[in-house]
């Protein structure tokens, strides 16, 4: 509601870190979450895959005065218990 408020011209934010990680980074992360080895299958590299993503938040952060909370850690733990939990 507070974003409804602050946030009249209906305006897009990113919600990040401002810190990059790559997909070899959120594989690790998840690996040690669910205790499992991902079966993952590299193949060739696309012209439109980034090496690292970074999203920028200072425009939530000037407007909504929102910092983040959860580091990417603990935001797949969660996402995983939460899945886990209502999925199986």
């Amino acid at each position: 509601m507070l974003a409804l408020k602050k946030n009249p011209d209906d305006r897009i934010f990113n919600l990040g870190s401002g810190k990059g990680y790559t997909l070899l980074d959120i594989l690790e992360i998840l690996e040690k979450v669910s205790g499992k080895k991902p079966k993952v299958v590299f193949k060739e590299k696309r012209n439109i895959d980034v090496p690292v993503n970074i999203l920028d938040n200072k425009l939530i952060s000037e407007t909504l005065d929102w910092q983040p909370k959860t580091d990417i850690y603990e935001g797949i733990e969660k996402t995983y218990k939460y899945l886990k939990k209502e999925l199986l």
